[in-house]
């Protein structure tokens, strides 16, 4: 875990204190108190902050459960990133018998691939969920969500080559068939489909603090 020193970012997993209060428009649903008795984690949402309120969001235990709320900077008690995920190679820290999920054996073999690069990555949804917290929520079924830090432009040409041979990578790699790969591109401005940026055209939509945009450049927009 890291030691909360840095300001916080959108897909940031954070461990709350047991008495913490979540602020959400509606009151808090029964599913979101028992929740969050049990395993006390929180994933940072992309809003707007306000000095010491943390936008996040409650993952429930289906799919389709999730509440939006704000958390006191002061409630949080460590803070794990996406790319603290892949620093600490955390799939190893899991039980064995999690080790042969098709998403997780995918991010491994992502991971075989991006350690010889300078990359800054790391895995959201349920399995950056469950690599930081030990809830077992990744399914036999589940996608495997990437986060990668692009704070420097990339063509789409170069996009399309980065996952041609991210694709080559993996179709001769195990056990990772039908698995779906979602990668999310994150900038100063917000984030973006990698795959959607390297099928070129004139804009891509942009997912900001402010709503969803359509951006001609999704780092010019950032400056």
């Amino acid at each position: 875990m890291e030691p909360i020193a840095r300001p916080f970012q959108v897909h940031d997993l954070l461990k709350i204190h047991g008495n913490a209060v979540l602020r959400g428009e509606q009151p808090v649903p029964e599913w979101v108190t028992i929740i969050v008795s049990k395993n006390p984690w929180v994933v940072v949402r992309r809003t707007e902050q306000t000095t010491g309120n943390i936008p996040v969001g409650v993952r429930g235990p289906e799919r389709h459960l999730r509440w939006a709320a704000s958390v006191s900077a002061d409630d949080v008690i460590a803070r794990v990133s996406p790319e603290q995920l892949v620093a600490d190679q955390a799939w190893y820290k899991l039980p064995e018998e999690r080790w042969n999920i098709p998403a997780i054996v995918m991010l491994q073999q992502v991971a075989e691939l991006w350690s010889r690069t300078e990359r800054i990555w790391g895995p959201g949804g349920s399995v950056g969920f469950e690599l930081a917290t030990g809830q077992e929520v990744t399914r036999p079924e589940s996608d495997l969500d990437l986060i990668l830090r692009l704070p420097q432009p990339l063509s789409p040409e170069q996009a399309t080559e980065l996952l041609e041979k991210l694709t080559t990578h993996l179709s001769i790699s195990g056990k990772w068939s039908g698995v779906r790969l979602d990668i999310q591109a994150e900038t100063a401005a917000g984030s973006f489909s990698l795959a959607e940026w390297a099928r070129g055209g004139s804009q891509v939509m942009l997912k900001t603090c402010s709503g969803p945009i359509l951006a001609n450049d999704p780092w010019e927009i950032s400056k």
